[in-house]
């Protein structure tokens, strides 16, 4: 069962993600068509050192680049999305920024589901989704799991970026699983910008180790 677990707990977010149906109204000045974004992924190694992970995987590439390609779209039941793809990808990212400062997320992989983090959410206080029962099969053997997520601003930050400091609303996001018996959290922390509408940062990882890193290696704004 210890396989399957770990299995479990690696699974991409997305497939997690609850269903939102919240709609705040879109904020204005949304992305610019053309504008750039490319993202360097590190990992920690043995020694908690950072490592690009193209240096540990040779099959994965050591950057990802997304490139809004849509804007005011009508997608999926929200009006004014904005679309960022990649030459790496099949797939895109469908965000939706709101008034209030959350945002939206959706993949077209798991086109039924909402990413929801709340952005514009009052320092301190925490947001907890209902537990949701999630079953499915694993190597061959059947599980079962409660799931639930508990969100919260934790503070704001400056962030470097092209030898320009931008302050960055610093998101956690942890998701507890329940898994025979025992609780397992997984704690992702977001470095958001509303000034550019991205993640500069990004930390994933179970049970407080990080062990996956994003950062903005380039950043190409659209001007117009």
């Amino acid at each position: 069962m210890v396989k399957i677990l770990v299995l479990l707990l690696l699974a991409p977010m997305a497939a997690f993600s609850q269903h939102v149906t919240e709609d705040r109204g879109a904020a204005a000045d949304p992305l610019k068509l053309g504008t750039t974004f490319v993202n360097v992924y590190y990992v920690t190694d043995s020694a908690d050192a950072l490592v690009q992970n193209s240096a540990v995987d040779a099959d994965v590439p050591g950057d990802d680049t997304q490139v809004v390609v849509r804007t005011g779209a009508h997608l999926y039941g929200r009006q004014d999305c904005t679309v960022l793809t990649g030459p790496n990808h099949g797939d895109s990212n469908v965000y939706f920024f709101a008034k209030n400062g959350d945002l939206y997320l959706l993949n077209t992989n798991h086109p039924g589901k909402w990413e929801y983090l709340p952005f514009g959410l009052k320092q301190g206080k925490v947001m907890k989704t209902d537990p949701v029962l999630d079953t499915g099969t694993a190597l061959g053997h059947h599980y079962e799991m409660m799931d639930h997520r508990e969100l919260s601003v934790i503070g704001h930050e400056k962030v470097t970026l092209d030898g320009k400091n931008y302050d960055c609303i610093k998101l956690l996001l942890v998701e507890v699983k329940v898994f025979e018996g025992k609780e397992y959290r997984n704690g992702t922390t977001y470095w958001y910008s509303p000034d550019i509408r991205y993640f500069i940062r990004a930390k994933f990882g179970w049970g407080g180790k990080y062990f996956l890193n994003q950062k903005i290696a380039v950043y190409k704004p659209k001007q117009g």
